[in-house]
């Protein structure tokens, strides 16, 4: 879990007593799009003057407004969240299963987009296509509704779409809605204007009251009996917006006040009729402005103020780094002060804690929490001063939750663990481990008097040498209390020498349908190898594969497992896929696991994501399936026949890919709709020579319940990239032989040795895919891991089936002679 916020609104609507009940007969459920404060889901964007914009804040902010708007024209209104902790970014199908189970007439997911930070339109989407819409209700209230954004908005352009013309795939938050849906991206919070304007309760008051507008006509009403006036306010010489603008509306003495977060943004409610709006700020000519108000109407009125204060330089500074605590620097910056007569020669600052300082641009420490009145002093080149002060809070909060890097196995009883610095300062960490599955009985390792303030790894040597498995968490520690625990990475200390070495690379960043900050997943992997085999096994995140501080060639094989990550937080990013093409033409064997890679690759990406979908994950992309695909099932005459997954249990997957192999890749699972859940290959890549493999299973594997039932999935896909069989078919489960073929494919020759001494009678039989046998042998009690050398140059190429069984088990693998 990260840092958690809590945000207090207090929103005040007026609204005439005559608008009231127009809407006593409809239900409205209202959706804040996100939620909480993880900076890759919940848009994060840093603006100019040091200001932090975060889109889950500013939906929830507009929702309110707008709850408080439809209930007093008598609506019934029901949010899918009222607080803005990462707790309640619920899973996109969960936002309108509320609005289902409240019997909503109509559903309405609010939020501002971003792009590149030039684009600022309007934008409302419904499901379906643009001229085939799941319903028209909803493409007449999109219709409706655009204009009305634009209107108050001030964005350069609106846009009516289905969700499927748009984007090319149904939104799931609209996508299991059973009444008219419609989402609004009201503005763009990266177009540096639009997100200033965003941080104003006044601008957020005029998107709320163009949707409740909406509402209005959609359901044929009167509208509302007020209007509304609003506009920026400006300096006339420097163009700038003014902070801290009082408008006051006369008759009836009705004001607001532009904030102090750099837009200028003013907006008021009036009845209809003529008004004299008075505006004044320090250091500003006052000035009058006469405007007249329709009912239902909205009036955009631009106003500039003069600045005047006897020849005196105006002072102005922003603060960056906020928030912040004891011990951690921030910044201020004065270079938004003016002089307009001349040139401002000083800069002088009191920090309102025994230090001061001078320059435009200055760092300060506070050594303690509380609230600092900061002053600073401008002096121009005729000796005149100007002054501005401003509160600056500094609370230490506890810290935020430690991102866990990496677990990597060591020699002998060695593991070192890795993590990622967390941001401010007077932090130190707790390593917690356990070796139960049940993840039940964590118990501190070594605590925060080692683990001080910028230690970010640490490496343990004095695990039980008789205990193979463990799980490890962090937990960072400051003065003010204890961060919630990392992610959970996972171990394997095999006793076999020879065991091989696999890497559990954890790639699944988003919420998204798991729903929590952190994940046990991991685990679920590394106790499923356990019981498939013999193996060495680390797990890292993909962030430390990407940096370099984990190297993929070091390992045999590697799990990369994806969740239901996405475009928002990509599954593999360019640096990804060229360690993954690199470790590939080495010779590497990858299992990647994810319900939207081919989405976010194929589908969405660019050219060179599509290349490496198809040149590297060997599929092609089909289509973006549905919970009703599970289960997943292995092909006949693939090596995965025989296995079923029952996905989409732990947590929900609503949108797993269908694919189809591609470029020498086999088919080698079907959903229940006999679409393609994954594909195997075996082969080079690139312009290698090198004989690697991919298996990709387009669906999350971690979701797969009961967890048990991936234990043949993990032996078949082992035995599919080593050649070793591991506990296939067995007759008598608690006996197991291994052994490999090669080399694979072959050519007159075909080699079979054993990992284990065997005894008794072994017989080794080949079959053509017809069934019939077409060579037989005999071994007796090989010793020493024998080495057994079939001579096949008088078969045919093609396909074949060996298989291996003596008086307790009954092993069998293809192989290709060509």
């Amino acid at each position: 879990m990260r840092k958690i916020y809590t945000l207090f609104l207090f929103v005040f609507i007026l609204i005439s007593n005559t608008n009231a009940q127009q809407l006593s007969d409809y239900r409205f459920c209202v959706d804040p799009g996100h939620g909480g404060h993880d900076p890759s889901n919940d848009r994060r964007i840093e603006l100019p003057n040091g200001i932090i914009f975060w889109e889950s804040e500013g939906n929830l902010v507009t929702a309110f407004h707008l709850e408080a708007i439809l209930t007093n024209l008598g609506a019934s209104v029901k949010l899918t969240r009222t607080a803005n902790n990462d707790a309640d970014d619920i899973s996109l199908s969960s936002r309108s299963t509320i609005a289902n189970d409240y019997g909503a007439d109509f559903f309405q997911s609010i939020h501002t987009n971003g792009s590149d930070g030039t684009a600022n339109y309007s934008l409302v989407l419904f499901k379906g296509e643009t001229d085939a819409p799941a319903f028209s209700e909803a493409k007449r209230m999109s219709d409706i509704m655009v204009p009305q954004l634009q209107a108050v908005l001030r964005t350069t352009n609106a846009y009516s779409r289905g969700d499927m013309s748009f984007l090319g795939f149904n939104l799931g938050v609209l996508n299991n809605a059973q009444m008219p849906s419609t989402l609004s991206e009201g503005a763009f919070h990266d177009f540096p204007e639009s997100g200033l304007r965003l941080k104003s309760t006044h601008f957020s008051k005029n998107y709320a009251w163009a949707i409740a507008k909406s509402f209005l006509s959609f359901y044929n009403k009167a509208g509302f009996s007020d209007g509304r006036v609003g506009g920026v306010i400006t300096d006339d010489y420097t163009n700038e917006v003014i902070n801290g603008a009082e408008v006051i509306a006369n008759p009836g003495s009705f004001s607001c006040t532009t904030d102090n977060n750099y837009n200028g943004f003013y907006a008021l409610n009036l009845a209809p009729g003529n008004y004299t709006l008075s505006i004044s700020r320090d250091g500003y000519v006052s000035k009058d402005v006469n405007v007249n108000i329709s009912g239902n109407v909205y009036t955009e009125l631009e106003i500039d103020l003069t600045y005047f204060n006897d020849g005196k330089p105006r002072a102005d500074f922003f603060v960056s780094g906020l928030p912040a605590g004891a011990g951690q620097s921030i910044s201020f910056d004065a270079s938004n002060s003016l002089d307009p007569d001349g040139t401002i020669s000083s800069y002088a600052w009191d920090f309102d804690d025994g230090s001061n300082g001078t320059g435009v641009n200055i760092n300060h420490t506070f050594a303690s929490d509380g609230v600092y009145t900061v002053n600073l002093i401008v002096t121009d080149n005729d000796g005149k001063t100007g002054t501005i002060s401003k509160d600056v809070t500094i609370e230490t909060n506890p810290p935020l939750t430690p991102v866990i890097a990496s677990v990597i196995k060591g020699a002998d009883n060695e593991v070192k663990i890795s993590w990622f610095k967390n941001p401010g300062a007077g932090v130190s960490y707790r390593i917690y481990s356990s070796n139960s599955d049940n993840l039940d009985d964590f118990t501190l390792l070594v605590g925060e008097s080692s683990l001080v303030y910028g230690t970010v790894e640490y490496t343990i040597s004095s695990l039980d040498p008789n205990t193979n498995g463990y799980n490890f968490k962090i937990m960072a520690v400051n003065s003010a209390g204890e961060s919630a625990y990392s992610d959970t990475y996972s171990i394997f200390r095999s006793d076999d020498a020879n065991a091989l070495t696999v890497l559990i690379v954890d790639g699944y960043d988003r919420l998204g349908s798991w729903g929590q900050a952190t994940h046990t997943f991991a685990n679920t992997y590394m106790s499923t190898l356990r019981d498939a085999g013999s193996f060495n096994i680390s797990t890292a995140c993909n962030e430390s594969i990407s940096d370099g501080s984990n190297d993929l060639n070091n390992f045999d094989i590697t799990i990369w497992f994806l969740g239901d990550e996405s475009t928002a937080d990509e599954t593999f990013n360019s640096t990804e896929q060229g360690k993954v093409k690199v470790y590939l033409e080495n010779g590497g064997y990858l299992l990647v696991s994810g319900a939207e890679i081919g989405w976010d690759l194929y589908a969405k990406g660019l050219s060179s994501d599509k290349s490496f979908y198809t040149n590297y994950l060997k599929a092609n992309y089909t289509a973006d399936g549905s919970s009703g695909n599970n289960p997943a099932n292995g092909i006949s005459g693939s090596i995965f026949n025989g296995v079923s997954l029952n996905f989409g249990q732990i947590y929900p997957e609503d949108y797993p890919d269908e694919i189809t192999a591609t470029l020498g890749s086999e088919n080698i699972m079907n959903y229940k709709n006999g679409q393609v859940a994954g594909i195997a290959y075996k082969g080079s890549f690139g312009t290698s020579s090198e004989i690697g493999s991919v298996i990709n299973i387009a669906f999350p594997l971690e979701s797969v319940s009961p967890p048990s039932s991936l234990v043949p999935f993990m032996q078949k896909a082992i035995a599919y990239f080593s050649g070793y069989l591991t506990g296939l078919d067995d007759v008598n489960s608690n006996s197991k032989f291994e052994f490999r073929l090669f080399p694979v494919p072959t050519n007159n020759v075909l080699n079979l040795q054993f990992k284990e001494s065997i005894s008794g009678e072994i017989d080794v039989v080949i079959y053509n895919l017809s069934g019939k046998k077409i060579y037989s042998q005999s071994l007796i009690s090989l010793k020493n891991k024998g080495l057994f050398t079939i001579d096949i140059s008088h078969l045919s190429n093609g396909l074949y089936m060996l298989k291996v069984n003596n008086q307790q088990q009954s092993h069998s693998t293809k192989f290709i002679k060509e």
